[in-house]
């Protein structure tokens, strides 16, 4: 019975020290408010003050903190740039010597355009792949597919026309290529492009005879991209922060175009549709 009673009175005892506590602690932050409150206006006024009558002061203070700040960005900049320039260096190492190039272009910093030969990127056997699915879709999709619009008109007038007739036709088609970090074999190009974009043009005449068309011009296979590193990109952290904060540039990179005359026929079937065309010359011009 005592020990319960002991037990109880000590709990009553207790509870007032715990709302003392609260008080207290409410007290505390209220005067710290005000102090703050105080602090911040004494601040502006002394600001106001030093405004009015001694502005040269100031201006002083001004570009005291300016180049305070300048000095930093400089600082950070300088850094980011020479760990940048230590990795163009270990890509130059290991021979990878157009993503060294191009790393090399962007520490510069001011955005400049990169001029690059097919020779120099290398990689001939995957780009003539990728010109080879263009040239296809040239094939499939210009003539009896899902070409241009305005090729498509030409088509539908040139079947209409008499023999002999000519026509102008262009058409153009893209095929993208995706960067994969872990194909060994173009780990050069994976590191300069990453992901890019073959772009092809076919410009050139159709003309009528009989029942088959025959068209013959040129293919200009382009590729440019654009130098610069997307968002949440985690690998290339440090040059994603220098574009991020303007210190850097991104650029575009232009390829040496691969340009090929080619020519073929295409049959008018009976139902007036096209049929799929042969090609019967297709020279890469030196």
């Amino acid at each position: 019975m005592n020990e319960k009673n002991e037990i109880h009175l000590n709990s009553k005892k207790e509870q007032p020290e715990t709302d003392k506590n609260k008080s207290i602690l409410a007290s505390t932050k209220q005067v710290l408010e005000d102090v703050s409150d105080h602090f911040k206006q004494g601040l502006e006024d002394t600001f106001d003050y030093l405004k009015e009558n001694h502005p040269k002061l100031v201006k002083l203070f001004s570009t005291i903190a300016e180049n305070w700040q300048k000095d930093r960005t400089i600082r950070e900049k300088w850094d980011l740039n020479n760990f940048s320039s230590l990795q163009s260096k270990a890509f130059s190492a290991r021979g990878y010597d157009v993503a060294a190039k191009l790393l090399d272009n962007f520490n510069k910093g001011d955005g400049s355009p990169v001029y690059l030969t097919r020779e120099e990127l290398g990689n001939e056997k995957l780009l003539t792949e990728l010109e080879d699915e263009n040239v296809d879709r040239f094939k499939n999709n210009t003539f009896v597919g899902t070409g241009s619009k305005e090729s498509q008109k030409v088509l539908e007038e040139i079947k209409q026309a008499k023999d002999g007739t000519t026509i102008r036709i262009e058409d153009s088609w893209d095929i993208g290529r995706k960067n994969t970090l872990f194909d060994k074999a173009n780990i050069d190009l994976n590191l300069a492009l990453g992901s890019f974009n073959t772009h092809s043009v076919f410009e050139g005449t159709v003309t009528k005879e009989g029942d088959k068309l025959h068209y013959k011009g040129t293919i200009f296979h382009n590729i440019k991209d654009k130098y610069d590193f997307d968002p949440g990109d985690t690998i290339a952290y440090i040059q994603k922060t220098m574009q991020d904060k303007g210190y850097n540039k991104p650029f575009m990179v232009n390829v040496e175009p691969k340009i090929e005359e080619i020519e073929g026929w295409v049959t008018i079937g009976k139902d007036g549709q096209l049929q799929e065309p042969t090609i019967t010359s297709r020279k890469t011009r030196k």
